[in-house]
């Protein structure tokens, strides 16, 4: 027994609105029955989700193709990529970051001029937050994800969400070598400076050795001496971040 094609409410006619124009609304039904770029359906498939009589849907099917809204392969149809505006998400470092807020500045530009529309979230340098924001690209449908994030432990955790959607990764790896590659040169000239002051800043604290402390009488160069290994043990530390594997 066949089952009825579904019957749309309060859908108008040419009885009640004499500008309804009954195939436009039978096509503009068959694209939207399509759930995303990526869904193939079949003639009796689409036939059976707008209940639109077997020959019409065959024949809008057919135009749609000539016209490059839809693709076909074989008995299979898809809506067409050339037609759809794009849609590319993009999870941003963080809004105060001067290096992310250029590169979302750079995207959004180059989005502008392609004709890309392109959905911006703001990772916040959370883990948890980028997750999340990965998560909320896989509902909103995009057609491309590009991430910026710094924490490697959740990696695997976006990229997972994303192949299990179907969603491609953008460049977003470019992204992170170049900041990485910024980060660790800002960190190598910090270290060499602080280490190139170390020596006149050692020879200062030395001719401290006359002067003491007014209450305790401790000599100064001593009380000072915690300061230069201050600088020496900050030194290290970016010397570290600059070589650290991350």
């Amino acid at each position: 027994m066949k089952s009825k094609a579904p019957v749309k409410q309060n859908e108008p006619s040419r009885k009640v609105d004499k500008y309804w124009v009954p195939i436009v609304a039978k096509t503009l039904d068959l694209l939207d029955c399509f759930g995303s770029v990526h869904e193939t359906l079949t003639l009796e498939e689409v036939v059976r989700r707008t209940g639109i009589p077997h020959t019409t849907a065959f024949r809008i099917l057919h135009t749609l193709v000539i016209r490059d809204y839809l693709s076909q392969s074989g008995r299979q149809y898809r809506l067409s990529r050339l037609r759809k505006k794009l849609k590319f998400g993009f999870a941003n470092l963080s809004r105060h970051i001067q290096l992310a807020v250029e590169i979302q500045d750079s995207l959004e530009k180059s989005a502008l001029s392609a004709g890309v529309n392109l959905v911006v979230w703001d990772n916040d340098r959370n883990a948890d937050t980028a997750i999340r924001n990965a998560e909320q690209m896989v509902a909103e449908k995009v057609d491309l994800a590009i991430e910026f994030q710094l924490f490697e432990q959740v990696a695997p955790v976006i990229s997972d969400i994303f192949a299990r959607a179907g969603i491609p990764l953008g460049p977003s790896n470019l992204i992170w070598r170049a900041a990485d590659l910024l980060w660790r040169a800002v960190c190598v000239g910090v270290a060499l400076a602080l280490l190139a002051a170390l020596p006149k800043l050692w020879n200062y604290i030395s001719f401290l050795w006359r002067e003491r402390t007014p209450a305790l009488q401790w000599r100064l160069d001593y009380v000072y001496a915690c300061f230069a290994l201050f600088i020496a043990a900050a030194a290290l530390r970016f010397a570290w971040e600059a070589v650290r594997r991350r």
